[in-house]
């Protein structure tokens, strides 16, 4: 099995994976790691959190986001 990993990703990266159907992760400044979905939101494995309502990539984020296709 292949595995691409992309960190760091621009816009356009993520984007693209959404419509590829892989898997977009996002981890958080205090250390929680979110699996991303199209609109922005998000899930992770202890669901004790979750990400604000508005959440949008900007650079700082998209510098904490990793594309993981298989």
């Amino acid at each position: 099995m292949n595995s691409n990993i992309i960190t760091n990703p621009t816009l356009e990266q993520v984007n693209q994976a959404f419509n590829n159907q892989d898997t977009v992760l996002y981890k958080t400044t205090c250390g929680n790691t979110f699996i991303l979905n199209p609109f922005g939101g998000g899930t992770c494995s202890t669901q004790e959190v979750s990400l604000i309502e508005d959440f949008e990539l900007n650079s700082d984020r998209l510098s904490r986001t990793i594309i993981v296709s298989f």
